[in-house]
């Protein structure tokens, strides 16, 4: 199963949750979307699908904070305010 994008700290967060509840020591590789393939390899096949559904909410609900931020006319990135334009 390929995994693309995602924030690192998202990933790395996620695999220390999983790997916590499983009562598994997880080292950490350079590659944290490796680490999430790894760790769901690690699963029984119903909770792989539940955690990736978990995950896909996760997705889409943070895009869904996002877009709402966008709309309200205010949405800050890396100390960069973006705004509506004043008419």
């Amino acid at each position: 199963m390929k995994i693309d994008g995602g924030p690192s700290a998202t990933y790395r967060k996620v695999v220390n949750k999983i790997s916590e509840k499983l009562n598994k020591n997880q080292e950490h590789s350079k590659y944290p979307s490796k680490d999430f393939e790894l760790v769901l390899d690690k699963m029984s096949e119903e909770m792989k699908m539940k955690a990736l559904d978990w995950y896909e909410r996760g997705i889409k609900r943070g895009m869904t904070v996002a877009t709402d931020m966008v709309a309200d006319g205010e949405f800050y990135a890396k100390k960069i305010c973006f705004t509506r334009r004043k008419k």
